[in-house]
């Protein structure tokens, strides 16, 4: 791995997670997003992302997964690298009052009789919210001037730092298990009867990861491929 992001494509969670955040090879966020892609979530339709070409960000870059580890297609002649950013029309997979945000990734452009293997995505911790270069030339200057709600006191305050002193159930975890239980649902309704969901995140992406996953009742956990909690360094 380089020092800000993955080096390779090659594993799946890891790549998923990563995409997860802005400024990153491949982002999942929306106003990250070309309008094309913007337009097509608005109107319903998925995003599709192949992880097996080689991107270049800042310089570096980060090379094409050659798919092993990711899902295999109903169709043989499908590129098993090719996955689909699904839409959030029902506002699921975001909370602004909280900080959480997630992505829903599948193996199929629509959650159809051959979708097989979904990705719930959970996004970490986004930045501070402070300019470290201006507070490191100039620091009481920086402090005197800076704006208070820059601070990003959803992800840091009352979701990091609430777990590490009381380890308790963060508020974003309950936002999580309401769009896991939408998303198991909807696999249920409209997917293969085999299809399962995997849920992956990094750093807070974890914590909500595993608490949001702990709602879920017996039923719905059967439906629940895989959940890897990745603490890897992702720098920017």
């Amino acid at each position: 791995m380089s020092n800000w992001s993955l080096e390779s494509f090659d594993n799946i969670y890891a790549s998923l997670a990563q995409s997860a955040y802005t400024g990153r090879p491949i982002v999942f966020d929306y106003s990250s997003l070309k309008k094309d892609q913007q337009k097509a979530l608005d109107s319903g339709q998925s995003v599709r992302f192949d992880f097996s070409q080689d991107v270049e960000k800042k310089g570096q870059i980060t090379q094409g997964a050659s798919g092993d580890g990711y899902p295999d297609k109903s169709d043989p002649k499908a590129s098993k690298t090719e996955l689909y950013l699904q839409p959030d029309q029902q506002g699921l997979l975001t909370d602004e009052k909280t900080g959480y945000q997630a992505y829903y990734v599948s193996d199929t452009a629509e959650i159809n009789q051959d979708t097989h293997q979904t990705y719930f995505v959970v996004r970490g911790s986004d930045g501070f919210g402070i300019d470290t270069d201006k507070l490191a030339k100039d620091p009481l200057d920086y402090l005197a001037n800076m704006n208070p709600s820059d601070f990003n006191y959803e992800d840091w305050i009352n979701n990091d730092m609430a777990f590490a002193l009381t380890d308790a159930i963060v508020p974003q975890a309950g936002e999580a298990t309401k769009g896991m239980k939408a998303k198991i649902a909807e696999l249920n309704a409209r997917a293969a009867s085999d299809a399962q969901m995997s849920i992956t995140g990094h750093s807070l992406g974890t914590i909500v990861s595993i608490q949001g996953a702990a709602g879920l009742s017996h039923a719905e956990l059967q439906k629940v491929d895989q959940i890897v909690l990745l603490q890897i360094e992702i720098k920017s």
